[in-house]
């Protein structure tokens, strides 16, 4: 094979993708995932799930081994990869998820992040509710009251929770909404060593609290898709 000419460009192929070429990309995709159907969905679905359970295996061998950084990243990516197994899973079911919105859940970490924001806001109202019934039924019957007769107490009580989480009070939303704006950041935390207010930083910034949040939020991911 004859060598290019001295003053020939040469392509670096480990130099970032170009606007237009990304959007190629995302087109392409979008392309295949217009003519998907259920059963591909759902074989989708089960390699993002099993990927997810391997990222967070991984992370809890770093963990143990104090790794904190790098096992939270991969945390944080077993969050994103259950997001793209769910978002699947229910596409399988459900086929009226739009290409374009499927072609963000590949390339746009902030729209699984997004989407797990929703999921988490969705289940602490779910659980309140339900932990709140639950709590005046078993009232009813251990003192005898009619069946019913507490449930405008049980919705007081619903009522003012919520109330009490639209204040500046610490609360489950809270919690998840602070996870989730800063997941994006410390999923490449946790991976590169950066120059951030003229001060080197690395991995090893990343406390174990950090660590423990990601991994309770993937667990419970996956329990989701566990049960679905």
């Amino acid at each position: 094979m004859r060598d290019p000419p001295k003053n020939a460009p040469t392509r670096n192929p480990s130099r970032a993708l170009s606007v237009s070429e990304k959007d190629r990309i995302g087109m392409g995709r979008q392309n295949d995932l217009e003519m998907m159907g259920a059963k591909k969905a759902s074989a989708g679905a089960d390699l993002a799930f099993s990927n997810a359970k391997s990222l967070l295996a991984s992370a809890s061998i770093l963990a143990n081994e104090k790794i904190y950084g790098t096992a939270n990243s991969l945390a944080i990516l077993s969050v994103e990869e259950a997001i793209k197994a769910y978002v699947f899973a229910v596409h399988s079911v459900i086929p009226d998820l739009s290409a374009p919105f499927l072609t963000d859940v590949f390339l746009k970490h902030k729209v699984k992040h997004g989407v797990w924001m929703l999921m988490q806001m969705m289940l602490a109202y779910f659980e309140l509710f339900i932990n709140t019934i639950t709590y005046y039924k078993e009232k009813e019957e251990k003192e005898d009251l009619a069946p019913g007769s507490l449930r405008s107490k049980a919705i007081e009580d619903v009522i003012a929770t919520l109330n009490t989480w639209a204040s500046d009070i610490p609360n489950p939303i809270a919690r998840e909404k602070a996870w989730y704006e800063s997941a994006n950041t410390n999923r490449n935390r946790g991976l590169y060593v950066d120059l951030v207010n003229n001060k080197w930083v690395g991995p090893e910034e990343i406390k174990k609290e950090e660590y423990v949040q990601s991994e309770l939020n993937a667990t419970k991911m996956l329990e989701v898709l566990q049960a679905m």
